[in-house]
């Protein structure tokens, strides 16, 4: 009786983290709901797993919660430093039962990237629909903006699949050992990426890219250059093709500051697709007002400036989790900005950096331990001896904890399950995948 009861808890188990990478698709609801009962069924079926873990674990344990004590007494707005802390908890809680769960049995790896895969499939499947909609009833791409597909107007499924990329590969790579197939697969996503229309995936996936290329010295540099061609070919396709594209690559070369490069293809855009009135020196006088405009006057920056501005105030446990939004309205944190006199300057839910954001809501106790976690997974890769696996590690680590990306927030549920999935997927294949060969 006993055994078919622990059995029936372990099938729901196994059901309920199968079905983790659809109920973030269907939104944050579904995601809180499935993680909850993961925390639920996972405590009654590893609670000694647990006690073992606390209770070696005990005195890093105990300084945790004497930080988020610490932080949520000086935080500046108690209730959303709250949800915040059940936020995190529940997401540490979720990736410790997620990690043992993976450590459980030897098929899980497999179910839960299979899962992975399957759920990104259906999602491309949805945006190439969409698209379709989008085409067949003459709608412009430019008044449609991005397309999402399953996600309908959340305009996050090029994250989706661009952070759940590297599982899949890892699919591939261990179990179904079939190279001509990763490549067709990496095609397909770069292509989805690329129709949903957003710029910070499509960045870290070149990075990745341009990443496993430079540093892996196994690649044979024929095929490296071949898929490079590849992009490049399916990039130019959608620049001769799509105004929304070019209109993208246009304004992104302005942000980052790059005159030269968004004077061409504002040029191309006004002389071979006649789809600007004006010449690029009016359009600058009549667009940009100020007639330079870099990455410095974008909003990111601004959010950057002004959560480091807080981090700076509140040096070592920050303003409190989750309370961005409301300290960066202090008049105290605006006195060095030139539109000091707003007080909304700089202001959004969050600073769209992690990094900024763990610094500017937990200061440096919490960024030290964030750096930590992240050193301690790149030491463990390092001493990974399957140089294959090894490497993808490492660009899974690059694509979910750039620092050089725009970033939801790290406290959110639908950004923060990818990291905390990303750690026990992480630690467990360096723990018990020694060679994928």
């Amino acid at each position: 009786m006993f055994q078919n009861s622990s059995l029936q808890n372990s099938n729901f188990l196994n059901l309920l983290i199968w079905t983790l990478p659809f109920s973030i698709i269907l939104g944050n609801l579904f995601i809180n709901l499935n993680s909850l009962f993961i925390i639920l069924v996972g405590i009654y079926i590893f609670s000694k797993n647990l006690n073992q873990f606390i209770i070696k674990y005990i005195n890093y344990v105990i300084l945790f919660l004497i930080i988020i004590f610490i932080n949520l007494f000086l935080s500046s707005d108690l209730y959303l430093s709250l949800k915040g802390v059940f936020g995190l908890t529940k997401n540490i809680l979720f990736s410790l039962i997620f990690y043992l769960w993976l450590k459980n049995e030897n098929g899980n790896l497999k179910s839960i990237l299979l899962s992975i895969f399957l759920a990104q499939l259906i999602l491309i499947i949805s945006l190439y629909l969409n698209l379709g909609i989008i085409f067949f009833s003459n709608t412009s791409l430019e008044y449609a903006g991005r397309i999402d597909g399953l996600f309908l107007d959340e305009n996050v499924a090029g994250s989706y699949i661009i952070k759940f990329l590297i599982p899949s590969i890892f699919l591939f790579v261990i179990f179904f050992k079939n190279k001509k197939y990763l490549i067709y697969f990496l095609l397909l996503s770069f292509v989805s990426i690329l129709v949903t229309g957003d710029r910070a995936p499509l960045f870290l996936f070149f990075l990745a890219i341009i990443f496993f290329i430079m540093f892996n010295k196994r690649l044979k540099l024929k095929n490296s250059l071949l898929f490079l061609l590849s992009l490049g070919v399916i990039t130019l396709i959608f620049f001769l093709s799509s105004s929304n594209f070019r209109d993208k690559v246009t304004y992104t070369s302005g942000q980052f500051g790059l005159k030269y490069i968004e004077k061409k293809i504002y040029n191309i855009q006004k002389d071979y697709f006649k789809e600007k009135e004006y010449n690029y020196s009016e359009w600058i006088k009549y667009e940009k007002r100020d007639g330079e405009y870099n990455f410095t006057d974008t909003e990111w920056f601004k959010h950057y400036s002004k959560a480091f501005e807080i981090g700076k105030h509140n040096l070592l446990f920050g303003s409190g989790i989750k309370t961005f939004r409301k300290a960066c309205k202090d008049p105290k944190y605006n006195i060095k900005f030139k539109n000091s006199g707003d007080p909304n300057f700089g202001c959004s839910t969050h600073p769209h950096n992690i990094y900024i954001e763990i610094f500017s809501e937990t200061g440096i106790t919490g960024t030290l331990i964030f750096l930590s976690i992240i050193f301690t997974l790149i030491i463990k890769s390092i001493k990974n001896k399957d140089y294959d696996l090894k490497m993808i590690i490492f660009t899974y680590l690059l694509i979910i904890f750039s620092p050089l990306q725009t970033t939801g927030s790290f406290f959110s549920t639908f950004n923060g399950i990818f990291y905390f999935i990303c750690l026990s997927l992480v630690l467990h294949l360096n723990n018990y995948y020694k060679s994928i060969k």
